[in-house]
């Protein structure tokens, strides 16, 4: 056999040996490294879904939040709207109690210079009987419309046509007329006291429907600025590497123009 094909068939022979050895080197490797592969591989998974658990945590809250921050919202449109029917309440109820004032001071003016008139008649008999008629006609008629304005109720004018509850219709017309009107009075303080009442209920409602009012503004802001500030939360996806996941801070992005509290 020739001395160069000797010598390739050696050389080949060498080449096949050192492939042989290369891949029984990888083939170790491998194998050593198999356990750390697994391992990282399993470590991996975990993160994968530690943060997938943890973005769909994050996205129940924040639709929880958004969710009550409508609500709340809603809730204040119609405190809103109760707080200004509430305040137009109480305006109507100053003006019915201002109106009720000003009449009982009229009567009051007019029942005083009827009273004083009255102190001048003297005891005899006002006239003939057909006088005495028609001023009892004319006082009924004046006490009818002193009915029909809300000035006397209903029981009073009975009194006055039946002649109960001290009512004399005989009597002089200035005294009939002082009378008369001193009774309207009363009717009038009490219709002022009573209007008085009801302003000041109204004035209470109107005041607790103000304050629940700013209770809930205040609330609905607070609301949506949570809703906002988880809204602009990050979560970062998972890094291969432990370090760099550990590394890596949750991103709050504030929006330009907030309001602070």
């Amino acid at each position: 056999m020739p001395v160069a094909h000797r010598s390739l068939l050696i050389i080949q022979h060498a080449a096949l040996v050192q492939l042989a050895l290369v891949a029984f080197a990888v083939l170790v490797v491998a194998l050593l490294l198999a356990p750390e592969g697994r391992r990282r591989l399993c470590e991996t998974a975990a993160r994968t879904a530690a943060n997938r658990l943890r973005r769909t945590r994050h996205a129940a809250r924040q639709a929880d939040l958004h969710r009550y921050a409508d609500e709340v919202a809603v809730a204040a449109e119609r405190a809103a709207t109760t707080a200004a029917r509430r305040q137009e309440e109480w305006a109507e109820a100053q003006r019915n109690r201002e109106k009720a004032w000003q009449a009982y001071e009229a009567a009051d003016a007019a029942a005083r210079r009827a009273t004083e008139a009255a102190a001048y008649v003297t005891l005899e008999s006002p006239g003939t009987v057909g006088d005495a008629v028609v001023n009892r006609r004319r006082f009924l008629d004046a006490a009818t419309e002193a009915y029909r304005r809300g000035e006397l109720s209903a029981r009073q004018l009975s009194d006055i046509v039946a002649h109960r509850n001290g009512w004399d219709l005989d009597l002089h017309p200035c005294e009939l007329e002082a009378r008369l009107l001193r009774t309207i009075r009363r009717r009038l303080l009490a219709d002022y006291q009573q209007a008085s009442q009801v302003e000041r209920a109204a004035r209470h409602m109107a005041d607790t429907a103000a304050a629940g009012k700013r209770s809930l503004d205040d609330e609905a802001f607070a609301a949506a600025e949570r809703a906002r500030l988880a809204a602009a939360v990050r979560i970062p996806r998972p890094r291969t590497s432990p370090e760099l996941e550990a590394s890596q801070p949750i991103q709050v992005v504030t929006a330009p123009g907030s309001r602070a509290r």
